[in-house]
């Protein structure tokens, strides 16, 4: 963009249009946005403004593997910065790595942060959000009820209808009410979203959902429920490039073909399970064919 295309710049328009190719799973696109944006507020913005499209730009590095970029500049942001809605974009972003890379006590720290500076910020969609972020925390700690409770009070707090938000949330409410039984109330919050991101045309976050029903028809003994959304979880995991879904999705799937005594095809889900993901340890299949594991399972751990 040249110097005369600055005028009609709409940076509103950017954010939104980012927003959406998240919701597609256009990540490289996204980061090209959200770099246009940065690239305005370093022309023409204050620093509220440049720290806010930093902040915007390091959510999709993050979503894209890249999140040990991010920290420092996350960490500056959240030492120098006076505004907290750009204090809490700074500290969300932190907790999203600290929790990917398996560092679950740093993740709730910042978690705990964004949702501080979330309500100085007194803007209901953030601090949705960040309860939310809070409840991912808890439940990769396996703390399901107070995790359900977090995204219960985020679906109160967030007032859009039908957002890539709310559809997220309500999947993970869903996911905790079938790890505590409550299979009936989970089927209804992951089919809600799932609804959603159809209505919405945003296909990035339906592998996961599918992943969920997966496992909750697994719960229910409806085999082949289960298979049929574990199929289209693999296959939309294996599109994202998602390692740690896949995973997943290869667990279950292999879970549901033992249950259902197609005994080869289990010990095919769970043989390439050990190739790609343990390597070193060629008693997985064995392991996995002779043991019931899944109730020590924690997908999102």
């Amino acid at each position: 963009m040249n110097e005369n295309d600055w005028s009609s710049f709409n940076p509103e328009s950017l954010q939104r249009q980012a927003r959406e190719q998240i919701g597609r799973g256009q990540y490289v696109e996204a980061l090209a946005t959200y770099e246009e944006w940065l690239g305005w507020a370093e022309r023409h913005g204050g620093r509220q403004g440049r720290d806010l499209a930093t902040c915007c730009r390091a959510s999709v590095l993050q979503a894209m593997g890249r999140g040990e970029e991010i920290v420092m500049p996350m960490r500056q942001i959240l030492m120098a910065s006076p505004d907290p809605v750009n204090k809490h974009v700074a500290a969300y972003n932190v907790s999203l790595y600290y929790q990917d890379i398996l560092d679950h006590e740093k993740g709730l720290f910042y978690a705990r942060l964004a949702l501080d500076h979330a309500r100085r910020s007194e803007k209901p969609e953030l601090m949705a959000r960040s309860l939310n972020r809070l409840g991912n925390t808890l439940t990769a700690k396996s703390k399901f009820e107070d995790a359900r409770d977090l995204y219960l009070e985020a679906l109160e707090v967030l007032h859009k209808e039908d957002s890539l938000d709310r559809a997220f949330y309500l999947d993970n409410l869903g996911y905790c009410h079938t790890v505590l039984g409550a299979t009936k109330s989970g089927f209804t919050a992951i089919f809600a979203g799932l609804r959603m991101l159809r209505r919405m045309r945003l296909p990035a976050g339906e592998p996961q959902m599918h992943l969920d029903l997966c496992y909750a028809y697994l719960e229910i003994d409806r085999l082949e429920r289960a298979q049929y959304h574990g199929r289209i979880a693999l296959q939309g995991a294996e599109e994202l490039d998602n390692a740690r879904m896949i995973k997943n999705c290869l667990y279950l799937l292999g879970d549901v073909a033992k249950l259902s005594g197609e005994s080869r095809s289990a010990y095919a889900y769970f043989s390439r399970l050990q190739d790609e993901f343990y390597p070193d340890n060629g008693m997985i299949p064995h392991l996995l064919m002779t043991n019931d594991f899944r109730q020590m399972v924690n997908l999102r751990a």
